[in-house]
């Protein structure tokens, strides 16, 4: 495997941040239009379960956009620092897992678009983990 300078390995950490940020925006204003939707859909009779399960997904969606914005920003902010890189490399693992997590469940859809996405939802993860890793090495 080719050797990285810290200036790029910090550069690799610094894009996924960058994209796990906007991915984090982007997640947490459509769980705001499904937890509106969803409780539009509560008011109807017939669609009450259809519209809390349709809720609970914009709120499990605004959550996970929260979660990916905070990360970006802890790895936009240790690829400027020196030190060990601890948080952004153990978060790094924890969204490496739940892109897994994201990969194997959308096998299970049977949909090209949903294992695309669970596909994107690991790469990016594991680009932040790589960044924060290499950075982590070269501390040590």
């Amino acid at each position: 495997m080719p050797s990285y300078s810290k200036k790029s390995n910090a550069e690799i950490l610094r894009i996924a941040s960058i994209i796990m940020i906007v991915w984090g925006v982007i997640d947490f204003i459509a769980g705001i239009f499904l937890t509106a939707t969803g409780g539009a859909l509560v008011d109807d009779v017939e669609m009450d379960v259809a519209g809390a399960a349709v809720a609970i997904f914009g709120m499990a969606m605004i959550c996970a956009g929260i979660v990916n914005a905070i990360v970006g920003l802890i790895g936009m902010k240790s690829a400027k620092q020196d030190g060990p890189h601890t948080v952004a490399f153990v978060l790094g693992i924890i969204t490496t897992l739940g892109g897994l997590f994201t990969l194997f469940s959308s096998f299970g859809s049977g949909d090209a678009g949903q294992v695309v996405n669970g596909i994107i939802g690991l790469v990016v993860p594991a680009l932040y983990l790589y960044g924060a890793y290499q950075l982590r090495k070269e501390a040590a």
